[in-house]
C-alpha cells in the first residue's frame, strides 16, 4: 500500500491487495450473476466500493501458484526461476538484496505499508526480529509493517493457535484473543482513511 508522501492530487493512492488461493473472479463485484441465480456467493461493500471507485486488474496473472514464490515474483519484479525465496523444500528464505516494489514506490515519493502476511522475509533466520531479520520488509522498501513474518504463522486465524515458536513478538503485538483479521484491520484503516 502506498499514499503519496506529500499532499499531492495528481498522484493516485495505491492499494494492492495480494491475497493467497484467490482468484479475481471470487471478488463481490464479479459475484452478482451468481448472487441473481441463487448460488452462494461472497459479498462485501468495502471491496465492492474498492472495485467501483478504483481499477481491477482482471488480467494480472500470478507467477506460481503458490504463496512465497508468488508474492517475491511480485514484489521483486524476478522471474520465478531466478527468486530464490523457496529452495530445497525450505520456506521463508529471504528475498535477495535487490530494488523491490516498495522501494520503487518511495523512489517516486510514496510513504509505504505493508500490513498481512510477509512470507519472503526469512522468517525463520532469525526469528523474525527486524534487527536481525537481512530481509524485514521495512528494510525492502516498506515504512511501516505489522503482520506475519513467516510462512505458517500466517495460517492460524488466531495467534494464541500458532505452535510456531519463532513469531513471539508477533503473538504480543496481536494479542493473543485477537482475531488476526481484527488486529491487521485496526493498523489497515490509518493507511487507507
Amino acid at each position: 500500500m502506498a499514499v503519496p508522501a506529500a499532499a499531492d492530487t495528481q498522484r493516485p493512492n495505491v492499494i494492492l491487495i495480494l491475497m493467497d488461493d484467490m482468484g479475481w473472479g471470487d471478488l463481490p463485484s464479479y459475484q452478482d450473476q451468481r448472487m441473481k441465480e441463487g448460488f452462494p456467493a461472497m459479498d462485501n461493500p468495502g471491496l465492492r466500493m474498492l472495485a467501483r471507485e478504483g481499477m481491477t486488474l482482471t488480467r494480472h496473472y500470478s507467477s506460481a501458484p503458490l504463496c512465497a514464490p508468488a508474492r517475491a515474483s511480485l514484489f521483486t519484479g524476478v522471474h520465478q526461476g531466478h527468486v530464490k525465496v523457496i529452495r530445497d523444500r525450505s520456506f521463508d528464505l529471504p528475498i535477495e538484496q535487490a530494488p523491490t516494489l516498495g522501494t520503487v514506490m518511495q523512489a517516486a515519493g510514496y510513504k509505504t505499508a505493508l500490513i498481512g502476511k510477509w512470507g519472503i522475509g526469512g522468517g525463520t533466520e532469525h526469528a523474525g526480529s527486524p534487527q536481525e531479520s537481512t530481509a524485514y520488509p521495512t528494510k525492502r522498501g516498506f515504512d511501516y509493517y505489522f503482520g506475519y513474518l513467516d510462512h505458517v504463522s500466517g495460517h492460524h486465524h488466531y495467534p494464541k493457535e500458532d505452535p510456531n515458536p519463532i513469531s513471539p513478538t508477533k503473538k504480543a503485538e496481536f494479542g493473543m484473543e485477537t482475531s488476526v483479521s481484527r488486529g491487521i484491520a485496526t493498523r489497515l484503516i490509518p493507511w487507507i482513511c
